[in-house]
């Protein structure tokens, strides 16, 4: 087997196991309202081994998501959010490198946009189905999840300050001994 067939062959299966390991992660802290890993995974994932292997697996991610949870609003939500964190940290990555500080605040400015995303779709798919009055809706939808929304951003500010060094470490780490052994690392 080629060299280029071998590495094509090895991405295809880290990119499964990445989608894996961001489903697992997300299933073992689902008791914790709002706190969550997944963003960490999505942000180390992209900044270690690229979008071309970050951005397949999140898409597995949430298709396994909506297969194991069911079709609602969410699922909008989800497509748009990770893979836009997914993308924004190539930018991130490419001006500020692997700094902890940058990554820690695209992390509490991407989860806030969540909160705000999430609630703007559910206030789409609700003023299609009623006659509603879309911004009052929207305030007092988002007013109800603010609680949860603090939760959320405080959570993945302690996430990724704390684990984006060790982790990316480790990650580079797998990379050049997974991808080493044909000479070139993806």
């Amino acid at each position: 087997m080629d060299g280029a067939r071998k590495r094509t062959i090895k991405s295809l299966v880290l990119i499964g196991l990445l989608a894996a390991s961001i489903t697992a992660g997300k299933l073992a802290l689902m008791q914790l309202p709002n706190v969550e890993i997944v963003t960490l995974f999505i942000i180390m994932y992209t900044a270690v081994f690229g979008y071309k292997i970050s951005l397949p697996a999140t898409v597995i991610f949430v298709t396994i998501e909506m297969l194991l949870f069911g079709i609602n609003t969410w699922v909008v939500s989800y497509y748009i959010h990770w893979c836009a964190l997914a993308l924004i940290t190539v930018v991130i990555v490419k001006f500020f490198k692997m700094s902890r500080v940058a990554l820690t605040v695209e992390a509490v400015v991407m989860t806030a946009c969540f909160g705000i995303l999430t609630t703007l779709v559910d206030t789409i798919f609700a003023s299609s189905l009623a006659q509603i009055q879309f911004f009052q809706y929207f305030a007092a939808l988002y007013a109800r999840g603010i609680v949860y929304f603090a939760i959320h951003i405080v959570s993945n500010a302690a996430i990724v300050c704390a684990f984006s060094e060790p982790l990316s470490k480790l990650l580079f780490k797998l990379k050049t001994q997974y991808f080493t052994a044909e000479g070139k690392i993806v």
